[in-house]
């Protein structure tokens, strides 16, 4: 096996590795750095020879990893793409959503390569798509060789996948981002048992282990003294969230602690592309049983559209409520970042 890291800065940004296995030459993830614009925030395909790939691997739809996949998959036209079904429903909104992003980046810091991708781009990716279902395996063939690649759900949001590949009797496991605790939302990874000979892995983390203070249970009974504490004194609570899994976990959250009236009723706001997802996390929950959240939670909670134009970074809102808003890093021109 050969693995080279495309990745310019070898940090956490433009994820994307070339694996040759033999007569198998595959990409897995094409991410861009969320931190760098134009030509910088790609992955090097400087590395790769045009079409010489055989497969592009998407471990899950976060943007460090899914970004880039256009402009990989134009580098590679004959590579089909693998994929599960739900991320496979995600990837063309966060790859549109991206695509905006690039037209106002274009206008505001006349970055000429921008966008790097169309939405007819976009759409022509699903042409390509093969759809992996967990723990199914695969096999592949390449001058009368053979290549078995299974998904396995990886816990980390809707849709992720660790992949292994066995070739020649070697198993090489590839994580992804993982997440083996159970979310609200989501159950935590479930991975191979089996011994690997190669393991790559996320190493988001390295080997700091996770404080008890910092449990995730704990976190939640935080959050919601926290909400509590703010409502009572009149004030408002902003929620920054990730659009891609963590909006819909907090709804979540939030719905339950309404049911045992753990908070009290009051407006509560949404926004941003965290809300252009709900309706696909209602279809793959209800089709799949992938993930526990569904469109009913919204109703449930009065959750209300808010209008972000019409708010100025650093006013107080006009009533007090809870604001669960996207972009999570309170990005420019977002809801979040107006509230």
């Amino acid at each position: 096996m050969k693995l080279v890291d495309l990745n310019k800065d070898q940090d956490i940004g433009s994820n994307s590795l070339l694996v040759e296995l033999g007569p198998f030459r595959i990409v897995v993830d094409a991410g861009i750095h969320p931190k760098k614009m134009g030509k910088e925030a790609l992955p090097d395909l400087t590395k790769i020879a045009a079409a010489s790939v055989d497969y592009i691997i998407l471990t899950h739809c976060h943007l460090d990893h899914l970004g880039a996949l256009p402009v990989v998959a134009n580098h590679q036209p004959e590579a089909q793409i693998l994929l599960t079904h739900p991320s496979s429903q995600i990837a063309p909104i966060m790859l549109g959503n991206s695509h905006t992003v690039m037209m106002h980046q274009k206008a505001e810091h006349g970055i000429p390569e921008y966008p790097f991708y169309t939405p007819d781009d976009i759409e022509r990716l699903k042409e390509r798509f093969v759809l992996m279902n967990y723990g199914k395996p695969r096999v592949f063939t390449k001058n009368g060789e053979t290549l078995e690649i299974t998904f396995f759900n990886a816990g980390h949001i809707l849709g992720a996948a660790g992949v292994l590949f066995v070739y020649k009797h070697r198993r090489i496991f590839f994580t992804g981002d993982v997440l083996f605790r159970n979310q609200r939302t989501l159950k935590g990874a479930m991975f191979p048992a089996e011994k690997m000979d190669t393991l790559v892995m996320e190493t988001t983390r390295g080997r700091t282990e996770r404080k008890e203070e910092n449990h995730a249970e704990l976190e939640i009974k935080r959050l919601i003294t926290t909400i509590n504490r703010t409502l009572s004194n009149r004030g408002s609570c902003l929620l920054p969230v990730f659009a891609l899994g963590r909006m819909q976990e907090i709804l979540y959250i939030l719905n339950e602690a309404r049911k045992a009236k753990q908070i009290p009723k009051c407006p509560i706001y949404c926004s941003g592309l965290g809300m252009a997802l709900v309706d696909t996390f209602d279809h793959v929950g209800k089709k799949s049983g992938l993930t526990a959240f569904r469109q009913k939670i919204l109703h449930e909670l009065g959750a209300k559209s808010l209008r972000s134009k019409k708010m100025k970074p650093g006013n107080m809102p006009s009533e007090n409520a809870l604001y669960i808003l996207s972009s999570g890093m309170l990005v420019e021109n977002t809801p979040s970042y107006a509230v």
